[in-house]
């Protein structure tokens, strides 16, 4: 966060009125850091107050791709696997930011031969693969040693650990699973985090897009999460 002081009369952003004459000095000299954080989360990233009749503005700049990364994770992981894995998502959003940058490399044919020599791009595409399979395979193995192995959970995890062969075998490995959740892994998030970070940014180049998107949010939702039931009141929204 930064806060700038500023003489201007052109249009001012978003931000809390405070009190006559002293403005926000209050908030300020009592909890700065409570109350900056509290206006940035209501205004957004650039916030108007006054204080004793000065003008101030607070700019938060969160690295909004990163923080969408997070959040891809975190539904993916949920959604085709029913596992939690929010409290990995910075180790595992960086091993795979390393993967898909070096896409191309690993597409060479000669990939195989130059994983095996001592170079720095080389390890750091191992480590990072290092990190994924960790996480897969903790993620097969937490399932496998659950209670009900056989249960069908309705999620992905249950259609790869279930499946079996024209014998009545399994069908697939842990390694062959693993290849098919480190696929479904790349593909699910970083395309869709991608276009929420690029969706933000249009958004605030659009300030009365934005103030409509808000105001539809706030009547349908009362601050309270979405539901696949609320989309036919978000016609705006979708």
């Amino acid at each position: 966060m930064n806060i700038a002081h500023l003489t201007t009369k052109q249009a001012k952003p978003p931000g809390p009125k405070g009190a006559p004459i002293i403005g926000c000095a209050r908030e300020m000299l009592t909890d700065r850091l409570g109350f900056l954080t509290r206006i940035a989360r209501t205004y957004g990233d650039i916030v108007h107050f006054k204080v004793l009749g000065r003008d101030f503005f607070l700019v938060n700049q969160p690295d909004m791709a990163q923080e969408m990364t997070h959040l891809t994770l975190g539904i993916v992981a949920k959604a085709l696997f029913d596992a939690d894995v929010h409290t990995e998502a910075a180790h595992v959003g960086a091993a795979m930011d390393v993967l898909m940058h070096n896409f191309m490399r690993l597409m060479n044919p000669l990939a195989p031969l130059l994983m095996r020599l001592p170079l720095p791009g080389m390890r750091k595409i191992l480590n990072a693969e290092r990190v994924l399979n960790q996480v897969i395979y903790r993620l097969i193995g937490e399932r496998r040693a659950e209670p009900g192995t056989n249960a069908d959970h309705g999620d992905l995890w249950s259609m790869l650990l279930l499946a079996t062969d024209e014998q009545g075998q399994p069908a697939m490995s842990d390694a062959q699973i693993r290849d098919e959740a480190m696929t479904l892994f790349l593909a699910g998030h970083e395309t869709t985090a991608n276009a929420l970070a690029w969706t933000w940014y249009l958004l605030a180049q659009h300030p009365q897009v934005e103030a409509r998107l808000r105001s539809e949010l706030h009547t349908s939702l009362r601050g309270r999460l979405p539901s696949i039931d609320d989309l036919p009141n978000l016609p705006y929204t979708r």
